[in-house]
């Protein structure tokens, strides 16, 4: 198990000392401080959370809080988690049946002063507790920052955690490439820098702004592949739809592209599926119909391929005769009177416009077709996703959104009429969201992402003996640059025998 280092220092010297301070309290004053510790760390808890096991000795509490102490402390004081207790998470983690030891490991680094302040919090999930750390204290500028610690005659606590992938998701493979990638050192240490700037003094996460709070989740993951730490090295599979995830998934793609990562001084390069939403909806319909229909054709799916799909939109919906300043115009009125909403939803949303007008805003292409694309692609997949059906008879649209999409709509209803039921059927059936049961959506998302999984999957089997290193990022798959055209000629010729198409492939 790799470990922050300053956490087997402080394991070792200040926490021995501690039991041995207490060693020496009379009982009535140990209970007096655990008492005192339990109430402001755990107020929810009608237990009180004490080190009497640890102050007797046993070896198997010992061992039992050592290790969770490692695992607990290493997630604890990550950028990911920093200053917040998840029971379920650290049960999890420990592979110990009850809160007890995480509790412990809480309690032992409030009495050395680590945690300054608790704060209860409904953000974090299972309603945990946010915590004020004294980041300063805990810093110490050791240029082996992680180590290596093994358990005797105890399993790794991931390994339980990974899933059976399979060969055809070269699971090793990926493993391998993540354990051989060598991060730039320039990179590395700028934002080491940026870290400390953020966390300066004693900080809990609630004080941090959600700019920052994403900064220090890159920060973590470019420290973790840094480090090879277990949480880098993971991969999990998501869903019945069977998407990889790894720490690449959840890599800006401004730094996989950046040339910041390498393999004995080779650089990376990504063959990505270009329009992959719109792209992968037509071959669904087209795998779906083409037994029935061997005829079968599609405009959708034909400029989808082609790569010009948002501006062939742009022209069947009639938006190509508008003029580009009185839709900017029209956009920021709707925005600024969404943004006084009393919905926050819609507030959000609106937000969410406002960033893809500015982008509109700053294409110097006066051409409608390039300025208003990144405006499009957003109308598009918000339609997709969301359960909202919007009406093709002939009641006036409010918004230019909904004039845009009624117009495609009525469109795809007279010359697309297997890629709008399909939409269609989604939409009139649709399921909790995963990450708000409560709310619902369109179902073809998860289709999508099944559809995905397929492709790469057919492309994964035939690179396995092909490419040495390489990692997926949903649709895409990265590798070396000397391996880029490979990657690329036998993901065409997959997408040529599995659905009779070439696709549309490009590299960044």
């Amino acid at each position: 198990m790799i470990v922050n280092s300053r956490l087997v220092e402080i394991y070792e010297d200040e926490f021995n000392d501690l039991l041995e301070h207490l060693s020496m309290m009379d009982k009535e004053d140990r209970d007096v401080l655990f008492r005192t510790h339990s109430k402001r760390l755990f107020p929810k808890s009608k237990e009180v959370v004490n080190l009497e096991d640890q102050l007797k000795g046993r070896s198997d509490y010992i061992h039992k809080l050592k290790r969770s102490f490692f695992i607990i402390g290493n997630c604890f004081f990550s950028t990911n988690y920093f200053g917040e207790y998840n029971q379920e998470e650290f049960i999890k983690r420990t592979g110990y049946k009850s809160q007890r030891y995480p509790q412990k490991v809480i309690l032992a680094l409030s009495l050395l002063d680590y945690i300054t302040k608790m704060n209860c919090s409904y953000s974090v999930g299972n309603h945990g507790y946010q915590y004020e750390v004294d980041y300063w204290k805990f810093k110490k500028w050791d240029k082996d920052f992680f180590v290596d610690i093994h358990f005797e005659e105890d399993k790794d606590y991931f390994t339980c955690e990974i899933p059976e992938f399979g060969d055809e998701w070269l699971w090793d493979k990926q493993i391998d490439t993540l354990n051989s990638i060598e991060v730039d050192e320039g990179l590395y240490s700028s934002l080491m820098t940026d870290k400390d700037n953020i966390l300066g003094g004693s900080v809990s996460r609630k004080d941090l702004s959600k700019d920052e709070l994403k900064k220090l989740s890159l920060i973590n993951n470019i420290e973790n592949l840094y480090h090879k730490t277990e949480s880098g090295m993971r991969i999990t599979i998501d869903g019945p739809e069977g998407r990889l995830y790894s720490i690449m998934t959840r890599m800006k793609s401004d730094y996989r592209h950046g040339g910041f990562f390498s393999i004995n001084g080779e650089k990376f390069k990504e063959v990505d599926l270009s329009n992959s939403q719109p792209t992968l909806l037509g071959l669904m319909v087209k795998r779906k119909h083409q037994e029935d229909n061997p005829e079968f054709n599609s405009l959708w799916l034909e400029h989808a391929v082609k790569g010009d799909f948002y501006e062939w939109l742009v022209d069947i919906t009639g938006l190509v005769n508008v003029p580009i300043d009185e839709i900017i115009k029209n956009l920021s009125e709707e925005i600024s009177k969404n943004k006084k909403s009393k919905k926050k939803k819609v507030r959000e949303q609106a937000k969410e416009d406002e960033n893809i007008l500015d982008k509109v805003k700053r294409e110097t292409s006066t051409d409608p077709h390039v300025k208003l694309r990144p405006l499009i692609k957003h109308w598009i997949i918000k339609f997709l996703f969301d359960k909202k059906i919007v009406s093709v008879k002939t009641q006036k649209a409010k918004t230019l959104e909904n004039k845009f999409l009624k117009n495609m709509c009525w469109y795809l209803k007279n010359n697309e009429p297997l890629i709008y039921e399909e939409i269609l059927k989604h939409k009139k059936d649709p399921k909790p969201k995963k990450k708000n049961p409560e709310d619902t959506a369109s179902e073809l998302a998860r289709k999508l992402q099944e559809e995905e999984v397929r492709f790469i999957k057919e492309c994964l089997k035939r690179l396995d003996q092909e490419v040495k290193y390489l990692y997926t990022v949903h649709d895409c798959i990265g590798c070396l640059v000397s391996d880029v055209e490979k990657v690329k000629s036998i993901m065409e010729n997959t997408s040529l025998d599995y659905y009779g198409v070439k696709l549309n492939l490009k590299v960044e």
